[in-house]
């Protein structure tokens, strides 16, 4: 009923640089011999998710019938993503007695609540206002601890929460890492003239430690297309000697600019690694000038074509606001 996922490999590991790029004093090795395979991993990229029901809980939970025509077997097994990028989207629960909902149904339903009630917007992280689903947070930073990059490049910083949450993950693997985060807006303010009232114990930004800490967060103010942020982001991975770099994108949603975006940044991403674009939902909640699903599509249709896939793996919780959104660099 399921593919069975292949074990990753590792990837070599990552030198820590300080500074102007000098290699950090070696210190004696007292990792565990269990611990020894810690290290960053090769992810291979999987185009559907198959992930057995292990529990149907006396029949709530069944896998749904894959009715498409490769399937001349007829067997059940869980279909491919549906158009909104929902994987297993045909899998059926029973809520009640004759009231039975399929996960697609279960995911877009939250993803309209969590949208109309400004969920988001409670999220925060160390007191900072992080403005990201827990769910997607959790799975960013799964993805950073298996693919454990030395920089990320966060285009939207926000409010900060998230480069904050981030730095410090990363900071967990590889003590010299470094976010790269770029909005035009000061992360001291906030969007949402809600935020305030869902979170009013959120402070500004710079009152984490984290986000002052040197050398961990370099915050580049301006549009994302401007020349001098482009050239900075540039210089600054240069500088650190980056060498494994994800870029995720969170910053002006409209399909123009995401795709232009992309088109931009993905240079920065090296074999292996990861170009992110959150919020793919808005195609199917607004679409119009919000089509950012299809800004993905574009890309991997125009400069991505044989260079990225979508890459399923770091949808394993099913709901995601960022399906189809998660692009490995293959080529």
């Amino acid at each position: 009923l399921a593919k069975k996922m292949p074990v990753a490999a590792e990837a070599p590991p990552l030198e820590s640089k300080i500074g102007g790029g000098q290699p950090a004093l070696k210190q004696p090795d007292t990792t565990p011999e269990e611990c020894a395979s810690r290290g960053p991993l090769v992810v291979t990229p999987q185009q559907d998710l198959g992930i057995p029901v292990l529990d149907n809980l006396g029949g709530k939970v069944k896998l749904g019938q894959d009715t498409s025509p490769s399937n001349v077997t007829g067997k059940i097994k869980p279909s491919p993503a549906n158009r909104w990028g929902i994987p297993m989207a045909n899998v059926t629960v029973e809520v009640a007695k004759g009231r039975v909902l399929t996960v697609d149904e279960i995911v877009y339903g939250y993803d309209l609540l969590f949208e109309a009630m400004h969920l988001f917007s409670y999220v925060s992280w160390g007191r900072v206002a992080m403005q990201q689903d827990p769910n997607d947070a959790l799975i960013i930073a799964d993805l950073l601890g298996r693919v454990q990059p030395d920089c990320f490049v966060e285009l939207g910083t926000n409010t900060g929460g998230g480069a904050v949450f981030y730095a410090e993950v990363m900071r967990g693997y590889l003590p010299q890492a470094m976010v790269v985060t770029v909005d035009v807006h000061d992360p001291k303010l906030n969007w949402d003239r809600f935020a305030k009232t869902a979170c009013p114990q959120c402070l500004p930004v710079t009152c984490h430690p984290t986000w002052r800490e040197p050398g961990l967060i370099k915050f580049v103010q301006g549009y994302t297309q401007e020349p001098r942020v482009i050239d900075e982001v540039d210089r600054l991975l240069k500088e650190r000697q980056c060498k494994r770099t994800v870029v995720m994108h969170d910053a002006d949603h409209r399909r123009a600019t995401v795709l232009e975006d992309l088109r931009v940044y993905h240079r920065f991403v090296p074999l292996g690694s990861y170009l992110i674009v959150q919020d793919t939902k808005l195609s199917r909640m607004r679409g119009g000038r919000y089509s950012t699903l299809e800004a993905v599509e574009d890309f991997l249709a125009s400069e991505g074509r044989g260079r990225f896939v979508i890459d399923k793996t770091f949808e394993y919780l099913l709901f995601s606001h960022h399906h189809n959104g998660f692009m490995q660099r293959v080529a």
